[in-house]
């Protein structure tokens, strides 16, 4: 009982004293910084770090079979998907039944977006051939085409991240183009709204001390998308700012820096350009090819506990089934123990029925995992599904209902599906 006592002590400093380093760090402006080596990230079971695996395959009918989840938004009562093979937005119901479909029109590329506030999904019809050419339109979350929705039915103002009690987040940049030169102003990357009224700015930069940052990127992940890659939890969102990857935590009141993420020279794009102060220099930069799979930023952060999960996201992606180094991307990292660990090399147990949870090909590095309604949804493919069941029938699987009988009226081609957990506490 003294061991454990004395144990239980160690680790309560060790926290404490953790928090001790954030909190003077975060008051200098000077965050911990966080090497992260992926070719270094641990393994583990799937159970270690999830519970309640719900496995929701999606309905497969002539009309409603697709190819490949290009895009997927997560509702209270839908799935919507992207997909390039139909080239087509298909809805799904929460139980995993095909509710209908939207077909592109031809020559056109969309740009689907979730619109939170308004509850509506708008999708953005961009012609191939002509960037100007555009149109808008409008879906209910079960795929009827609807008109525009008036501003009056919004609760928080379009384009904004909803932080809850009437607040929102609005994302802004402070990037100037080829020939202009910074300004010596500041530029807000951040503004908090309550209701439609602006409450507070928030990450000011200043173009001249900021220049390379400016001109090559000037902003956040997803700053002009649909917030994909970020969650709220009691207020609050987490975000990071391009290459500097400086994480920040956002509520409705401040933007604390709680760590600046360092990859390896050969994984992510070189902070070195960040100090140049020429743009010819810097058009060389934007030039440039760096290789495949390079990581010029991270998203989808947010904490459980002492972990911290959050993403790598590359502009081109190279291909692995093999859990080599480039194919790592998503990671968790043990504040308190400082261990890390990559969901790409968590190994399927008995809580989730030996089958797997992630696309073990390019979803889970491309996507990521989405976040809904406090639990962390993925999709596997068909073919993975029967297959991972013929390599683990030693293993006797224990199936719930809804596998059984997808197993037995399903194939190898049938459609994706969808894989629900909660985070284990």
């Amino acid at each position: 009982m003294r061991r454990i006592n004395h144990l239980r002590r160690i680790l309560m400093a060790a926290a404490a004293a953790m928090s001790i380093f954030m909190n003077a760090n975060a008051q200098s402006g000077k965050p911990p910084v966080l090497r992260i080596d992926p070719s270094q990230a641990y393994g583990g079971n799937i159970s270690d770090f999830f519970s309640d695996v719900t496995y929701i395959p999606l309905e497969t009918t002539k009309e409603s079979l697709f190819g490949d989840i290009g895009k997927l938004i997560v509702t209270d009562s839908s799935f919507v998907i992207a997909d390039m093979d139909t080239r087509s937005t298909l809805f799904f119901r929460p139980n995993g039944r095909f509710a209908g479909k939207v077909k592109w029109p031809a020559n056109t590329m969309p740009e689907i977006k979730y619109d939170r506030s308004g509850q509506v999904i708008q999708v953005y019809y961009i012609h191939q051939y002509d960037e100007a050419r555009k149109s808008l339109a409008y879906y209910s979350l079960s795929g009827q085409a609807i008109p525009a929705p008036r501003l009056r039915n919004y609760v928080y103002p379009q384009g904004h991240l909803p932080l809850g009690q009437g607040y929102s987040l609005r994302l802004n940049n402070c990037q100037f183009g080829k020939g202009a030169q910074p300004k010596d102003s500041i530029f807000y990357l951040a503004e908090i709204y309550k209701g439609d009224a602006l409450y507070k700015r928030l990450l000011p930069y200043n173009q001249r001390a900021k220049m390379a940052f400016c001109y090559l990127f000037g902003k956040v992940v997803n700053a002009g998308g649909d917030f994909s890659g970020f969650i709220v939890q009691d207020g609050v969102t987490y975000m990071a700012t391009a290459v500097e990857n400086l994480m920040y935590r956002i509520s409705k009141d401040t933007a604390v820096p709680v760590y600046q993420v360092v990859f390896p020279m050969n994984t992510a794009y070189p902070q070195s350009v960040l100090q140049m102060k020429d743009t010819r220099l810097l058009d060389s930069v934007k030039a440039a090819a760096r290789p495949v799979g390079t990581i010029i930023s991270i998203s989808k952060i947010f904490y459980n506990k002492r972990k911290l999960f959050f993403k790598g996201e590359s502009p081109y992606y190279l291909s692995y089934l093999s859990t080599g180094a480039n194919s790592i991307y998503n990671f968790v990292y043990d504040t308190l123990s400082r261990q890390l660990v990559s969901l790409e090399r968590l190994a399927p147990d008995a809580g989730c029925s030996f089958l797997p949870a992630f696309d073990p090909r390019d979803g889970l590095m491309i996507n990521g995992v989405y976040h809904h309604g406090g639990r962390i949804y993925s999709y596997v493919s068909s073919l993975d599904m029967f297959n991972a069941k013929e390599k683990t029938k030693n293993k006797h699987p224990q199936y719930p209902p809804v596998l059984k009988e997808y197993f037995k009226k399903q194939t190898r081609k049938s459609n994706p599906v969808l894989v629900s957990m909660k985070l284990k506490e």
